[in-house]
């Protein structure tokens, strides 16, 4: 088996999850647990947490440029 997806709720105690999970396949596998080369995880609730705060900015930021285009369009236009 060379992937166990291991589905985590973001802001769950993940590490936990994985040492336990480590143990269990240490145990049946027959490697030391400790051993952080023997088995790999890929924690991936920190990699969702850097794009929801990249595209709140991103979306803030697309705003901010709507905003200043309305305020430049609208001072160029002459009132009457």
């Amino acid at each position: 088996m060379q992937q166990l997806p291991v589905p985590a709720d973001p802001g769950s105690l993940l590490e936990g999850r994985n040492r336990r999970s480590s143990g269990i396949l240490a145990r049946r596998l027959q490697f030391d647990p400790s051993d952080k080369e023997a088995m790999s995880t890929w924690d991936t609730t920190e990699n969702f947490h850097f794009f929801d705060v990249f595209f709140l900015a991103f979306n803030l930021f697309l705003g901010l440029l709507g905003v200043l285009t309305l305020v430049v369009g609208a001072s160029a236009c002459p009132t009457s």
